[in-house]
């Protein structure tokens, strides 16, 4: 359910503020990943993640994240915010294409907090 919070708070911040695009994060133990969200037409956002890390857990696994891999990554998610998180040049459009968000999906979400949940949606592992 975290995920579906970070979509609709994304969603939100596509909608106030007129961008082409958002970006998220979500941290849980030693893992990241990054999400980009997009209005792409009418009512219609996706979102979708762009990376995912695993932050070493001690000195000795420093040398193995500082990777090639883990280089191209970053320099791919730095690339996705500056080209997609902006105010949009079509402001008009997008405000165009804005639909409320359902209040069936708060319902969805608990308002508590756990951080020895654990991250329910993971997809291809």
């Amino acid at each position: 359910m975290d995920t579906l919070r970070l979509a609709i708070f994304n969603k939100n911040a596509i909608d106030v503020n007129k961008l082409d695009g958002s970006l998220a994060f979500q941290i849980h133990g030693f893992n990241i990943t990054f999400f980009v969200s997009r209005l792409v037409a009418n009512g219609i956002y996706t979102f979708f993640e762009i990376a995912h890390f695993r932050f070493p857990q001690s000195l000795d696994d420093i040398p193995s994240f500082i990777s090639l891999k883990n280089t191209k990554l970053l320099l791919g998610i730095n690339e996705a915010f500056w080209r997609l998180c902006r105010k949009s040049d079509d402001s008009a459009t997008i405000a165009g294409r804005y639909k409320v968000t359902l209040a069936s999906l708060e319902t969805l979400i608990d308002g508590s907090k756990n951080r020895g949940r654990s991250c329910s949606v993971r997809y291809g592992q």
